[in-house]
C-alpha cells in the first residue's frame, strides 16, 4: 500500500500573492501661446489583488495520474477515480469496491478471481495507462494485508472512465509452500508482494511494469506493448531493489528528460 501521496507528478500548489502594478492616467499634450508643448500627466499605484484560489476537494488515496485531453484522472486505493482540468477543483468519478461502481461494474465478479485469492473485499493502488490501440488499461491488485498474498490483474476500457472488463490475473503471491510465479517454492524474502504496479514506457517504446511492497523488493517485467501483458517465461520479473522485508513499496518510473528515467519510491521509517 502507497501510504503517502508521491505519485502526484510534481504538483505545485501556488500560494495567494498580492501583486502591485503601476496605472498610468491619460496623458494630454497642447501648444501654449509661445509654441512649448505642455503636458500633464498623473500616474497612480494601486495595488491589485489575485482573488483566492478556490479548491473542491476529493479523497482518493494511493493516486496514479494520467492526463486524457484536457483533463487529469487519479485511480487510487478501494477503487476511487476522480478527475479535473486544473488540480484544483475535482469531481469524484466512482469510489468503492462495489457492484454499482459505474468505473468496474458488478466488480465483486468481474474481480472475483482476484478477490476470492487476495482473501478481501477491497483493492489496492490501480495504475492505468493508454496504449497505441487507443484502449485504456488497469492494472488493478487485491492484497490480503496482513500477509503479502495477493493478486494483480488487468482490465481494458475504451474509455477511460469505463466499464472496465477483466483479461485475468498476470500475477499472484502469498502462496506459502507451493510452487511461486518463477517455479520455485514461494519465499517473502525473496518473492515480491504483487501490489503497486506502475506501467511506463521507456524512451525505445518498451513496455515496462515496475510493482512490489515490503517482502522480496521492487520487480521489473518487460510487457507485450500490444497485450498489456507481460512477456513469457519471466516468473517475477527482475528485482530491482529491497528484499528481506526492507520498507520500499510504491515504486513509479518516469521519462522525465530523455534518456533518463526517474524513479519515486516510498520508505518507510518509524
Amino acid at each position: 500500500m502507497k501510504r503517502y501521496w508521491v505519485r502526484v507528478l510534481n504538483i505545485s500548489v501556488l500560494s495567494t500573492t498580492l501583486l502591485t502594478a503601476t496605472t498610468l492616467a491619460p496623458v494630454s499634450v497642447f501648444a501654449n501661446g509661445s509654441g512649448a508643448t505642455v503636458g500633464n500627466s498623473q500616474t497612480s499605484t494601486t495595488p491589485l489583488a489575485n482573488p483566492a484560489p478556490t479548491f473542491k476537494n476529493v479523497s482518493v488515496h494511493d493516486p496514479s495520474v494520467i492526463k486524457v485531453d484536457d483533463t487529469f484522472y487519479i485511480f487510487g486505493s478501494h477503487l476511487q477515480v476522480a478527475k479535473s482540468k486544473d488540480f484544483l477543483n475535482w469531481d469524484l468519478v466512482a469510489s468503492g469496491v462495489t457492484d454499482n461502481n459505474p468505473v468496474v461494474p458488478n466488480v465483486t465478479q468481474e474481480f472475483a478471481e482476484a478477490l476470492e485469492w487476495a482473501q478481501t473485499d477491497t483493492l489496492w493502488a490501480a495504475d492505468v495507462i493508454q496504449l497505441a490501440d487507443g484502449k485504456f488499461y488497469m492494472y488493478y491488485n487485491a492484497c490480503k494485508g496482513d500477509s503479502p498474498r495477493s493478486a494483480l490483474g488487468i482490465a481494458v476500457a475504451d474509455n477511460i472512465e469505463g466499464p472496465y472488463k477483466d483479461q485475468g490475473i498476470l500475477l499472484k503471491s502469498g502462496m506459502w509452500d507451493q510452487i511461486s510465479e518463477d517455479g520455485t517454492i514461494y519465499d517473502a524474502t525473496i518473492h515480491p508482494n504483487v501490489v503497486d504496479p506502475d506501467v511506463f514506457y521507456d524512451k525505445n517504446g518498451k513496455l515496462w511494469m515496475v510493482y512490489g511492497s515490503y517482502s522480496g523488493g521492487i520487480f521489473i517485467l518487460e510487457m507485450d506493448a500490444t497485450t498489456g501483458k507481460p512477456l513469457p517465461n519471466q516468473g517475477y520479473g527482475k528485482k530491482l531493489t529491497g528484499g528481506n522485508h526492507s520498507r520500499i513499496e510504491a515504486l513509479t518510473c518516469s521519462i522525465v528528460r530523455k534518456p533518463i528515467i526517474i524513479i519515486y519510491t516510498c520508505l518507510t521509517v518509524d
